[in-house]
């Protein structure tokens, strides 16, 4: 358990669409993670009939300290039922915005919804 406190970092989306990784240590900055992770992860989402696909800031890396890069952003398709399945997760914004556009393509098109 020890080692996985240890490599669990979180991480505040800057305004320029960097992530920077937060201080442990410093109360405004756990704050601001908080705040970011309630009200402001949201960065792309499009209704596809009953569907949603929605992409967003996690905050927290999911390589775990494994990967070269954090993998800080995800792409989530939730079902007509509420049933929610992560599609792809991704290392940067423009990658996240750009995987976002292809998947969304990719489900207007197998729903017959055009463009």
């Amino acid at each position: 358990m020890n080692n996985l406190i240890h490599r669990t970092k979180l991480y505040i989306l800057e305004s320029n669409g960097e992530p920077r990784m937060v201080n442990l240590f410093d109360q405004v900055d756990l704050e601001r993670w908080a705040d970011d992770m309630t009200h402001h992860n949201v960065l792309v989402h499009h209704a596809v009939g009953a569907e949603a696909l929605t992409t967003v800031f996690i905050g927290i890396d999911q390589a775990r300290g494994y990967g070269s890069k954090p993998i800080l952003f995800e792409t989530e398709l939730t079902q007509a039922n509420g049933r929610s399945s992560v599609i792809r997760q991704y290392t940067d914004h423009a990658r996240a915005v750009a995987g976002h556009a292809e998947l969304l393509a990719d489900l207007r098109r197998i729903k017959g919804v055009p463009s």
